[in-house]
């Protein structure tokens, strides 16, 4: 059963109710009670009132159903907040959608329609500069997290090409022509050409250390790489991978952020979540 979804029908409470208790509303607007006492009578109230608040509510002839809560994502494990200071309303599940995306599944409307449904994100991802969106049906919506830019710091080891940040999945360096190529997340839409690879220079005492200066100069980008050549400050190629090849690397766009804790793009940060309200039209 949904969360606070209530047992019988609207038509069948009211009728149960209109049975216990009958009562006439005379001239003076009293109650004549048959039978009853106010204790039922205030008893009964009450629970017309929660199923009431527990089906919808109606804007003009149109009822409305309410879906609310908010989930945080604790070691890769989407969980809803039902605690003592958390209640979700009308949610079924909450689950990620082949382990990467937000499914949020709730009562399906009965051949409704979607009204509205908003997805915010708490101070946790906010202050971090994460941002989300929903796609939204009547049975449930699936939420997307994104981040801005890729940001990675890569070097040569001397036997390896090393990430920092891992936002850059993995380096091809072809040792014959200097061609290198960074790859890493999907930029939603390639939707900014712009980024920068800038070598990591050293000092000896307080002077510049001038040997092993490098410049990548750019051949091209798609949506998981950033490709071009390491050449000296005269431009050509180096074809001999050094330990002073150490780079600051970052790529502006929309990165979509995961619930996997083993990807480097990952969603998970504790003690953050996300709010979610949505209005759902019942036939």
């Amino acid at each position: 059963m949904p969360i606070n979804q209530p047992k019988v029908s609207e038509n069948d409470l009211i009728t149960d109710f209109i049975k216990q208790v009958r009562f006439d509303i005379i001239q003076d607007g009293s109650v004549a009670q048959d039978g009853s006492d106010w204790n039922t009578y205030a008893a009964g109230l009450a629970e017309l009132k929660q199923l009431i608040e527990d089906i919808g509510f109606k804007e003009g002839n149109t009822k409305l159903r309410l879906i609310s809560g908010a989930v945080q994502n604790m070691a890769g494990t989407w969980t809803v907040l039902n605690d003592s200071g958390h209640v979700p309303f009308n949610v079924d599940t909450v689950v990620t959608d082949g382990g990467e995306r937000l499914k949020i599944s709730y009562p399906n409307s009965g051949g409704g329609k979607v009204t509205s449904f908003l997805t915010g994100l708490d101070d946790g991802y906010a202050g971090r500069g994460y941002y989300c969106g929903a796609s939204s049906g009547v049975d449930d919506s699936i939420v997307k997290i994104f981040k801005r830019d890729i940001k990675d710091y890569v070097n040569w080891t001397g036997s390896a090409w090393n990430t920092f940040t891992d936002q850059v999945t993995s380096v091809t360096y072809d040792n014959t022509t200097g061609y290198i190529e960074f790859n890493h997340a999907n930029v939603e839409g390639l939707d900014s050409t712009a980024f920068k690879v800038q070598q990591r220079v050293r000092k000896s005492g307080s002077t510049l250390s001038t040997s092993n200066l490098y410049q990548f100069l750019s051949e091209g980008q798609g949506l998981t790489q950033t490709r071009g050549f390491i050449a000296d400050m005269d431009g050509v190629p180096v074809t001999t991978e050094t330990t002073d090849m150490e780079f600051y690397f970052s790529r502006e766009g929309a990165v979509e952020v995961f619930a996997d804790p083993a990807d480097p793009n990952n969603s998970v940060l504790a003690n953050a979540g996300i709010w979610f309200i949505g209005i759902m039209e019942m036939p």
